[in-house]
């Protein structure tokens, strides 16, 4: 079993329903989450039902939950946010800083025996595209169906994040948009800094519209830390007022 196949399962949901913690809770998928792949929990900004309560957060993949301790993740305060462990086995109950038990989920007997020898197969194929000899048992229509379900469901996923964003910041389409393009502006690798960035810019701030893009260009550069040069001085007077 690999990591990877294990959170392409979680990713598309391709494990027998109903499902349970290995405690018994039952759970419901309400959203995935976000396939990370960066530093930090493998899906961020999934939404799951447990035994009545909604949960929002991350979650964490591994082959078997005892890796959580050997990766290094039980000390590490990104992982807190981690609502449900999801792993191929569990051979010890994991715990977080205050004791509390995560909710896990043992896929082991939750996944088709074809589906994995699919899987090995493709992985272990030589073609340079894997998939390729099955692609004459498709119809034709079935591509075109697949690309345009990709399509949608990016369409889809971004709007969620959009979504997210405008109901986590009072339902200001003004601060969600700021945040999407701060996101934007990080690329890959720091758009969660230029996103905690711009969630520091008040709204007295944002929403000036006279002088308002000098008063955002100097809150946000002092903010981040770069400091000012000497023909900047002004724009450090203005940082100065307003953080007063």
């Amino acid at each position: 079993m690999k990591e990877d196949f294990l959170q392409i399962i979680w990713q598309m949901q391709c494990f027998s329903l109903p499902a349970h913690s290995t405690e018994g809770l039952p759970i419901q998928v309400i959203r995935p989450g976000i396939r990370n792949f960066i530093d930090g929990p493998d899906f961020s900004n999934a939404r799951i039902e447990m035994d009545g309560l909604e949960w929002n957060g991350s979650v964490e993949i591994h082959i078997r939950s005892s890796e959580w301790k050997r990766h290094g993740h039980a000390s590490d305060p990104a992982y807190e946010t981690v609502i449900l462990h999801v792993v191929w086995e569990e051979d010890q109950p994991i715990f977080r800083k205050d004791r509390s038990r995560i909710p896990t989920l043992e896929l082991r007997e939750r996944v088709s025996l074809s589906g994995i020898l699919r899987y090995r197969e493709l992985v272990n194929a030589k073609e340079t595209l894997p998939c390729s000899k099955f692609l004459p048992e498709m119809k034709t229509l079935i591509p075109e169906l697949m690309l345009d379900l990709a399509l949608a469901g990016r369409l889809e996923r971004r709007a969620r994040e959009i979504l997210i964003l405008f109901e986590e910041n009072g339902f200001s389409w003004k601060r969600a948009l700021a945040l999407q393009l701060a996101r934007c502006l990080g690329m890959k690798g720091n758009e969660d800094a230029m996103e905690f960035l711009v969630k520091s810019l008040p709204d007295a701030i944002l929403h000036q519209r006279r002088e308002g893009s000098r008063k955002v260009l100097a809150w946000l550069q002092g903010q981040s830390g770069f400091g000012f040069s000497d023909e900047e001085a002004s724009l450090q007077q203005e940082y100065e007022f307003l953080k007063e």
